[in-house]
């Protein structure tokens, strides 16, 4: 999370910042903390500025299969969502990808959505459905 507070009425940063849409690509430096009120870590901005994305691609000739990935569903340890997660491993030629969320199995509904899309329009992609899951040991 990003959080800055404009003194005044500075309307040069009020229209930079207002410049900025979902989907811009951004570099952000400034000082991290925790913020008591967000009950979060925040960045508070010295500077901030936009870039132009190049998006990443997978030129390897044998493509792979990631076997431990993580959704936004995994509280603290990811942000992507599965369908986002499944269209890009698709684009970048991956025939499968599986998903082991910790303790939960949400992500699955979107997954397999992503996957019905893919193959509907004549691609074919698979889904690993697993989990990272918690045992406790309560025979003594």
């Amino acid at each position: 999370m990003v959080k800055i507070f404009i003194k005044g009425s500075d309307e040069n940063e009020i229209n930079s910042l207002s410049a900025i849409k979902k989907g811009s690509t951004i570099l952000v430096q400034g000082k991290i903390d925790y913020d008591s009120y967000a009950r979060d870590i925040v960045i508070t901005p010295s500077s901030i500025i936009s870039v132009r994305r190049i998006p990443k691609k997978d030129t390897y000739p044998e493509k792979r299969v990631e076997l431990h990935c993580h959704t936004n569903m995994s509280a603290k340890d990811a942000v992507s969502k599965a369908e986002d997660i499944v269209k890009q491993a698709y684009k970048w030629g991956h025939k499968a990808i599986a998903i082991t969320d910790h303790g939960v199995v949400q992500s699955y509904p979107a997954a397999a959505s992503a996957v019905r899309g893919i193959r509907k329009s004549g691609g074919d992609f698979k889904v690993i459905y697993g989990c990272e899951i918690y045992l406790v040991d309560d025979v003594k």
